[in-house]
């Protein structure tokens, strides 16, 4: 199988004061933001590396059209040859932390987001539960990773009910299957699909899951 990786930019910013690697397809984050109408934002699961998502992402912008911004989790993405070193993680831990990561996103996207365009926010793994939280900040009363999402946020879910998608896998070891069953109970009209692809689906079936992440886009049109 040929697999052409388009219109791909990457290069590293500061994000919360942490260069952060930031891979784009259809337009770079600088690049005349005025007239972008609609916008992918891909956040990772755990390694937040951005390299995993090359073909996930590629593929969302070939059936799209619409520029594609996959940006790494602070601190996991390292510059090769760069002079500038990361804050070391003793002295900062709010800014690798779980709250930090959220900080982390929440600031890149107060800082690129375009003016008046259509955010499609999607989150895999704990990247999920960031972009839920990105709905909710500064909301953030704790939250690391294992140790602090203990439950989901409920509150979130229900007052952006319209808005959140979600796809769980039948044999997903950190989300299970009955993790799908009981949000359909406890949240009836949320929008849940329980499919066969497993939770590393960026090794093997990124192009199957973008196929499905585009029809979800096209249906909001």
């Amino acid at each position: 199988m040929l697999i052409l990786i388009v219109s791909m930019n990457e290069a590293f910013v500061e994000v919360n004061g942490v260069r952060t690697k930031i891979a784009t397809w259809g337009r770079w984050i600088e690049e005349s933001p005025a007239t972008i109408k609609e916008l992918i934002i891909l956040i990772p699961g755990n390694p937040g590396v951005v390299g995993f998502y090359k073909q996930f992402a590629n593929s969302l912008y070939e059936k799209t059209d619409i520029p594609v911004w996959c940006l790494s989790h602070a601190g996991h993405n390292l510059a090769e040859n760069s002079i500038t070193k990361l804050p070391n993680f003793t002295e900062h831990r709010n800014l690798y932390g779980l709250k930090g990561q959220v900080k982390h996103k929440v600031d890149f996207l107060e800082k690129y987001l375009p003016h008046d365009a259509k955010v499609y926010l999607i989150g895999h793994s704990i990247g999920s539960y960031m972009a839920l939280e990105v709905l909710n900040y500064p909301g953030i009363n704790t939250f690391e990773e294992m140790d602090q999402v203990l439950e989901r946020n409920d509150k979130i879910l229900h007052d952006n009910i319209d808005k959140v998608k979600l796809y769980y896998g039948k044999t997903d070891g950190w989300a299970p299957e009955e993790f799908y069953g009981k949000i359909k109970q406890d949240l009836p009209n949320v929008d849940a699909e329980l499919t066969n692809i497993c939770h590393t689906f960026v090794f093997n079936h990124s192009v199957d899951v973008a196929a499905t992440v585009c029809k979800w886009i096209k249906s909001t049109k």
